[in-house]
């Protein structure tokens, strides 16, 4: 960065909060289970038409399916509504700063309170928090 020059944003977090996301259960359990009724059709005709037998991949189809829709991130919107305690900060950055290490190679430990009984907690939610501050020479 040039001397006196600006980086936007100039500061930076990295924050996570444990969330309810009953919606986003409900859309990926539909999701399997449109995939796997779709596989029955193709296994029960590839039965009657070529006497082939897709029996022993099921399972193993199933489960794909299901580590896709709960393992992979997903991007959205959350309502704070959601969270279900308050957000811990992961990383904070002075943009102007930070160096290398300082952004790529950190470690930081966080805890939540226990979910209740009525409030159930599902996964966890991670975002980001920028500003745009300007610098010292130029607020």
């Amino acid at each position: 960065l040039k001397p006196g020059g600006v980086m936007y944003p100039s500061h930076a977090r990295l924050l996570l909060a444990p969330s309810a996301l009953p919606r986003f259960l409900l859309r990926r359990r539909e999701e399997i289970a449109s995939s796997m009724h779709a596989w029955e059709q193709l296994a029960a005709e590839l039965r009657s038409k070529y006497s082939l037998r897709l029996d022993a991949l099921q399972a193993a189809y199933e489960r794909e399916h299901h580590e896709y829709a709960f393992s992979e991130a997903w991007q959205g919107i959350l309502p704070a509504s959601l969270l279900r305690d308050e957000p811990q900060v992961l990383l904070e950055a002075d943009m102007h700063s930070v160096t290398h290490a300082q952004f790529f190679d950190w470690q930081t430990e966080v805890q939540f309170a226990p979910p209740h009984a009525d409030e159930p907690q599902h996964g966890l939610c991670g975002w980001f928090d920028v500003r745009f501050c300007g610098s010292e020479s130029q607020p």
